[in-house]
């Protein structure tokens, strides 16, 4: 909805959204959070990221949010894409499917 993100969740979802055909924003911040197994170590890596992003000054954050926007228009519109053909319940199908997959791993 016009706005970066940083997952806080199961690891390997930004891969996951990126099969999808979602841009993320490793240009910007370190994703390498999102490839560590560990649910403590990573949620301490994705806030990290968030204290990085806090620390820019004003200027500098309006500068990487306006850097952003061709990335934050594509993944608007994917997600639309995604919401207008599939049915609601085929979506939450999709997110089972990557909680399950991830139970699997452990």
């Amino acid at each position: 909805f016009g706005h970066p993100f940083i997952i806080i969740g199961l690891p390997n979802t930004l891969s996951y959204l990126r099969k999808l055909g979602f841009m993320t924003f490793g240009r910007f911040i370190d994703e390498s959070y999102d490839n560590i197994q560990d649910d403590d170590k990573r949620l301490c890596a994705a806030f990290e990221q968030i204290d990085n992003l806090a620390a820019l000054n004003y200027n500098d954050l309006q500068l990487q949010r306006k850097k952003m926007i061709p990335i934050l228009k594509h993944n608007y519109k994917r997600f639309f894409e995604i919401h207008n053909s599939l049915p609601n319940i085929e979506m939450v199908n999709l997110l089972e499917q990557l909680a399950d997959n991830h139970h699997q791993e452990l």
